[in-house]
């Protein structure tokens, strides 16, 4: 069965900024960065999504609130 977990796209925009932060970078450089090697932010943003969902599954109290 498939699960329908619903990530808010304010959890994506933190994880997206995050990595950006875990990288030196702000966002816009790195979102930049990444259409500079053919990466798109949605793709970017789906992987996020899946990220912080599959953390939801696996650790539901580590999940953000």
């Amino acid at each position: 069965a498939r699960l329908e977990i619903d990530v808010p796209s304010s959890y994506i925009d933190e994880g997206i900024k995050e990595i950006a932060d875990r990288n030196g970078m702000d966002q816009e450089a790195f979102l930049k960065a990444l259409r500079d090697q053919g990466i798109l932010e949605s793709a970017l943003r789906n992987q996020v999504e899946a990220s912080i969902a599959w953390q939801t599954i696996v650790s539901p109290g580590c999940a953000r609130n």
